[in-house]
């Protein structure tokens, strides 16, 4: 809770302060709006990056009902049902549930081991496989309308029971925390253990891994009132509140014995480094806007309140033994502060009100020019205990208060009907704070981007291209090592630039091709690394065709996507100094193919179906995708 992320995450307009608190899989969505760069004025908390509003179904006030059922291999099963109500004296509502469950795809060969960790974690046993989902949903609905005013209610709900994706140790870094990790690899044939590591992907291996547990929810109030034909106010008030309770997560994957020099006896097992956090969250904002428009003149004016209380108990194990009671049953034994040197235990209080203004004026009909300003203050505390939690007393807390003013100022002019020059200037900032009682500085971004959006031959071909170059202050790095925990660097100041391409055509009737195309220059994370943590270059490339409709207004569709990235390192600080094990962590160029047939419209008495067999990477690559660096050892996960 002490650390905001630049993207500003949204669900109907109304901002995620944590990450774990998008961890939801929302029943009923109905589309996601993608915002780049910087949000100076909307959906400006925390967008110095970007920002994404996951916007859902609201009721129809028309009777229907939706089944939908998915089944596929590694046993997934997930069922979808809705109902919409029809609206009555103004009032409808709208109900969807959703279920989804599916095995891991990679098998456990340690299943059902169990580790007693003291309150208030408890019990973890290792699961069958390790990349394992089951997901319960919930969306409602309920919106109220006469001639001026709107009411929209709507609660959202996640309890997804779930594990990371899994890794495997990749090999060790050439620096004294990683021949340490070499040594006790080394020594595991000897002792009866597993100490396989290696860069190839494997489909089995030994985990002590547990299931996570996130639970998600959310109550949304919209109001808004037309006070006449040219202006209305708008009230978003919400309250949500997430808890992580995250499971035994044993990155190594490896049955590792205790070695006599670190005072093990047979029969006990241990880990390097391994983890157990609990996160709940609770977070109350509010969002008042006036809105107006007119022929020459559109305009909006907002304030913004944002107030959130985050926990953290988050155990870190390093070098543990854990000690056997039983068949298949092991111990911690107490927790100690040893075990929160490498995690924390910790509370924050972030509170943030900003005002704004946006305006947009129609000078000609072929030339709008908009501009909006905002004005953030941030209050952040935080306090740290010397775990663990049921012991110990305050360690000692620390606060930090920040206040920024973003703008950005955008001009438009139509060529054509269906043809838009722009450029754009745009700031953001994500606000400073404490973190593990060190403070650090808010991160800053300014925007250029310059482009054309158009539709040409009577809107069946889109070309829109644009142009951008950011500069960028005080980038906060997260990073791990043994004896320290995760911390932050300040990875500087960067300066990136880039282009993008976005095409789609309709050669003939039914069929649509699009396309995609990304250059980004990005700087290396940090001064004392040489990578950078994303492909220079992007592509993606699609096909759908739809058939003529035939017997009963049936139709077929077929659809193709490809997605390309060039080769790069995603390499989490500290820097790797092993050049082998560098060059071993590249994330290969490569092309990610999915591909969906459907039958459209089937009729089924009174009620019309569709059936769809569809494919994710059909080409079946296994490359790496993610590298971390722990020190002891360097994990990897492959897709």
């Amino acid at each position: 809770p002490e650390i905001d992320s630049p993207i500003g995450i949204y669900v109907d307009g109304v901002y995620l302060g944590r990450a774990v608190g998008a961890q939801f899989d929302l029943a009923d969505l109905q589309r996601i709006e993608v915002l780049r760069g910087p949000q100076g004025t909307l959906f400006g908390r925390n967008a110095e990056a970007g920002a994404i509003n996951f916007v859902t179904q609201g009721p129809s006030g028309v009777l229907d009902a939706h089944l939908e059922s998915t089944f596929g291999d590694y046993g997934l099963k997930r069922v979808k049902a809705t109902l919409d109500m029809p609206e009555f004296d103004g009032l409808s509502a709208r109900l969807t549930v959703l279920h989804s469950e599916r095995d891991g795809y990679v098998k456990n060969t340690t299943p059902g081991i169990t580790l007693v960790v003291p309150a208030p974690f408890g019990p973890q046993t290792s699961t069958p496989t390790l990349g394992d989902d089951d997901t319960t949903a919930i969306l409602f609905a309920v919106r109220y309308t006469n001639d001026a005013l709107t009411v929209d209610y709507k609660f959202d709900f996640t309890d997804e029971i779930t594990e990371a994706m899994p890794s495997q140790i990749l090999g060790f870094d050439n620096t004294a925390n990683g021949n340490f990790g070499v040594s006790i690899f080394a020594i595991q044939p000897s002792l009866g253990g597993t100490g396989t590591f290696g860069t190839s992907y494997r489909t089995a291996f030994p985990s002590l891994t547990s299931n996570d547990e996130f639970v998600v929810m959310g109550h949304a109030l919209t109001v808004q009132y037309d006070l006449s034909d040219n202006l209305s106010i708008k009230s978003i008030t919400a309250y949500r509140r997430d808890d992580e309770k995250g499971g035994f997560n044993f990155n190594e994957n490896n049955l590792l014995q205790a070695p006599p020099f670190l005072g093990g006896t047979p029969g006990e097992l241990m880990c390097l480094i391994c983890s157990m956090p609990k996160r709940p969250q609770h977070q109350t904002s509010e969002e008042l806007q006036l809105i107006g428009h007119d022929d020459k003149f559109d305009w909006i004016a907002g304030f913004f309140y944002y107030d959130e209380v985050g926990f953290q108990d988050n155990t870190t194990f390093t070098l543990r033994e854990f000690t056997p009671i039983g068949p298949n049953t092991y111990t911690t034994g107490p927790l100690t502060a040893a075990d929160y040197v490498n995690g924390s235990l910790d509370l924050a209080k972030n509170q943030s009100t900003a005002g704004y203004v946006h305006a947009t004026v129609h000078v000609t009909d072929q030339l709008d020019i908009s501009g909006g300003v905002r004005y953030s203050t941030d209050d952040r505390y935080a306090a740290y205990w010397i775990g663990p939690y049921a012991t110990t007393g305050l360690q000692t807390s620390l606060s930090r208060d920040f206040s920024h003013t973003d703008w950005e100022a955008t001009v438009t002019y139509k060529v054509m009907p269906d043809v838009n020059l722009y450029a754009r200037i745009a700031t953001g900032y994500v606000s400073g704070g404490v973190f593990h009682l060190v403070p650090y500085d808010p991160t800053t971004n300014t925007t250029y981007e310059t482009g054309i959006k158009s539709d040409w031959l009577d809107h069946r071909d889109r070309l829109n291209i644009a142009i951008f170059e950011q500069d960028q202050t005080n980038i906060q790095v997260t990073s791990f090592s043994p004896g320290e925990g995760t911390f932050l660097s300040n990875g500087g100041n960067a300066h990136t630039y880039g282009v993008e391409v976005e095409t789609s055509i309709e050669p003939i009737t039914g069929l649509t091709l699009n396309g995609t195309l990304g250059y980004d220059h990005y700087p290396a994370l940090l001064a004392t690394s040489t990578t950078v943590t994303a492909p220079a270059v992007n592509a993606s490339l699609g096909a759908e065709y739809v058939t003529p409709k035939f017997g009963y207004d049936m139709y077929g569709l077929f659809r193709i996507d490809a997605v390309y990235n060039s080769q790069y390192t995603y390499e989490e600080p500290p820097p790797l100094v092993n050049p082998a094990l560098l060059a071993a962590a590249a994330i290969p160029e490569q092309w990610v193919v999915d591909a969906r047939l459907s039958l459209v419209n089937i009729p089924i008495g009174v009620a019309t179906g569709n059936i769809s067999f569809w494919v994710k990477n059909l080409l079946d690559l296994h490359n790496l995708q993610y590298v971390s660096n722990f020190g002891l050892y360097v994990p990897g996960t492959f897709m």
